[in-house]
């Protein structure tokens, strides 16, 4: 699972070690760059969706006139350019892996890098006990966007 997926780096490792890759990006740019990419491998599942802990649209900002920053979000920052903005589709990701789960048993590898959703998302996935069936879960944690970090990592590792 490659939440963030950019342009594509973590899913080439996840589909070279044999499984299926769910590639998800809300950036349109990125998401049809990833779309051309591997066009031809069944195997990546490309999702232009934003992981949340909710099914709504939102807000997706361009951080710096960057289209295809790494740094893009669905949070608003001070930095984030309001007339290059769009509306995107944010996918319940616990729904999802519950649905995943439900049909193949044990995820191997979850790759979050979601510009700031990561604490409400790892909150859900915790509060429903649905990280017992992923065996690696790997974040990138944006501080940047909160008041006190250092809380939110602290309340994870409780």
């Amino acid at each position: 699972m490659d939440g963030g997926a950019h342009a594509g780096v973590f899913s080439d490792v996840a589909l070279a070690s044999g499984g299926i890759c769910y590639a998800f990006e809300p950036n349109v740019y990125l998401t049809a760059f990833l779309r051309n990419l591997y066009k031809d491998n069944e195997r990546l599942i490309v999702l232009e969706q934003a992981i949340s802990n909710k099914n709504e649209k939102t807000i997706f900002y361009n951080m710096n006139g960057d289209l295809v920053s790494d740094g893009n979000s669905i949070i608003s920052m001070s930095k984030a350019e309001q007339e290059s903005a769009y509306e995107v589709q944010m996918i319940d990701f616990c729904e999802f892996i519950a649905e995943l789960i439900q049909k193949h048993g044990k995820i191997a590898f979850v790759k979050l890098d979601i510009e700031g959703a990561e604490f409400d998302v790892l909150d859900a996935l915790i509060e429903k006990n649905l990280y017992e069936n992923i065996e690696y879960i790997m974040v990138e944690t944006h501080e940047r966007f909160f008041e006190n970090p250092s809380q939110k990592i602290g309340q994870l590792k409780e």
